[in-house]
């Protein structure tokens, strides 16, 4: 629970460990997400890695550097493919992350098992998309592909599950491409002499 994971977060006063759990509890502050980005943070402030951030990424990257990846085997974890969209739950993944810590495992080790069981979460999601729907071409886009080793991992993965694997090229996959997206729907919007209200109508 929200006591014994505490006892984890050494980097923060006892004060501040306080405060965290308060928040948590009272969901104070706490806005729910589901950005890939916010597991990363969570393990490597978890781990000890990065508490404290001073640029975007930061956390995530500092987790990546750490994983040895060789032989990793995945956490366990929840998909939930009853209704729409899927949903995947990580207290099971948490609790073994505990768990491996308790044992006093490296590091290095559970940073690998992260990043192999992210990449299988996706993999089984994906999985059964193409049960569903019959296409196996994959777009790997967002920020978090970024993560270069999360990426090859879960590339070589999905290859060698039949996938058809596409990727950035010119576009970033984070942000960047998002920006440009955005202004790609807005130049449509002018060119069509539409409000921002009907911008629904441009794809009829």
């Amino acid at each position: 629970g929200l006591q014994y994971a505490q006892s984890y977060l050494t980097a923060l006063s006892g004060e501040e460990q306080q405060v965290l759990v308060k928040q948590l509890e009272n969901r104070f502050n706490t806005v729910l997400t589901s950005s890939c980005g916010r597991l990363f943070d969570a393990v490597s402030a978890l781990l000890g890695i990065c508490t404290r951030v001073q640029y975007e990424g930061q956390a995530a990257i500092e987790l990546e550097t750490q994983a040895d990846i060789d032989d990793a085997v995945p956490y366990s974890f929840d998909l939930n493919t009853g209704s729409r969209p899927y949903t995947l739950g990580v207290c099971s993944t948490f609790q073994e992350i505990l768990g491996d810590l308790r044992h006093n495992i490296p590091v290095s080790i559970i940073a690998g098992r992260f990043h192999s069981t992210i990449a299988e979460m996706i993999i089984k999601v994906l999985e059964r998309m193409r049960e569903d729907t019959g296409l196996s071409v994959v777009a790997l886009s967002g920020g978090v592909f970024q993560n270069r080793l999360l990426y090859l991992l879960l590339n070589r993965r999905l290859e060698e599950q039949g996938f058809e694997v596409l990727s950035h090229r010119k576009v970033p996959t984070n942000d960047g491409g998002l920006s440009l997206g955005q202004v790609y729907i807005a130049s449509e919007v002018i060119r069509k002499d539409v409000s921002c209200h009907s911008i629904k109508d441009i794809e009829n």
